[in-house]
């Protein structure tokens, strides 16, 4: 606990505390939410694209862990891509 009541008493660097008080108008590194969409939603419809373009021999999509790999994701990831795109949530 310490630590942390260290860390938060500390002075901030000028550059530190000028990124922090900026408002989000400012602040030009992010683009509006409502302009891009969820987190990481470019990249999971990448990854379905991906999966749908890469089905085995027998018309079977890869596996989450396949998914994931390609991504360099986690098994985890593959597998919500997976499902969701299957649900009809990442378009055809």
């Amino acid at each position: 606990m310490r630590q942390v009541r260290d860390a938060a008493a500390a002075p901030r660097s000028a550059e530190a505390a000028k990124a922090a008080s900026a408002s989000p108008v400012e602040r030009t590194d992010r683009v509006p939410m409502s302009r891009t969409g969820p987190p990481g939603r470019a990249a999971q419809l990448d990854a379905w694209q991906w999966a749908q373009e890469n089905r085995a021999g027998d018309g079977s999509l890869p596996s989450g862990k396949d998914i994931g790999r390609a991504y360099e994701r986690h098994e985890r990831w593959g597998r919500l891509v997976k499902r969701a795109g299957l649900a009809g949530d990442l378009g055809a």
